[in-house]
């Protein structure tokens, strides 16, 4: 689940002559094939298994972690994916009522993912750290403080205003005291 995956209406942004969407339009798919070029880099420059170089992959690490944008418009995804890839930005939340409402389990610590740009390229091999579930009026510095995006009067600002528009997207009810789901992450390989 990523951090403020609503699309935007499509009638508000139109497609440039090549048929790209401008710079606040929705973000890019990856290409499968620069996926796995970047899990096969991240594999041995992050050391996941030095010896798969000689010997070969290994079953966990021929599985390629899941890839995932931060944002909702292409520009946000740039500044986001920028932020986690210079290690700035040491967290992600997510609201917990859209897990259980499209049936996704909870992120796992442990769990790998490839944050991607807005075009759709891979920047970061991540690892969760640290799962919180914290209620929404509870929400502290130490989480906007690791979401790396401004004070915590601006991650409320921004994070529930995404948050309400999410429910509202999903047909489910926004509850003002629900939790929030905060990955803390730490950055395993950023890409070349």
């Amino acid at each position: 689940m990523s951090e403020f995956n609503a699309a935007p209406d499509s009638a508000e942004y139109e497609r440039d002559s090549a048929g790209d969407m401008p710079a606040n339009g929705v973000p890019a798919d990856p290409a499968p094939a620069d996926l796995e070029a970047f899990w096969q880099r991240a594999i041995i420059r992050a050391h996941i298994n030095p010896l798969s170089v000689i010997m070969g992959p290994s079953g966990a690490e021929s599985l390629r972690p899941e890839s995932y944008a931060l944002g909702s418009t292409r520009a946000e995804v740039d500044l986001l994916a920028g932020l986690v890839a210079t290690g700035r930005k040491r967290a992600t939340s997510s609201w917990r009522d859209s897990y259980v409402a499209e049936g996704l389990p909870l992120p796992e610590k442990g769990q790998m993912s490839i944050v991607t740009d807005g075009s759709g390229v891979p920047r970061a091999l991540v690892q969760v750290t640290e799962v919180r579930l914290t209620p929404l009026p509870e929400v502290d510095e130490a989480i906007s403080d690791a979401e790396g995006e401004g004070t915590l009067a601006d991650w409320r600002s921004v994070h529930e205003a995404a948050f309400q528009a999410e429910c509202e997207d999903l047909g489910i009810a926004f509850n003002p005291r629900g939790s929030v789901v905060t990955e803390f992450i730490k950055v395993l390989y950023a890409g070349d």
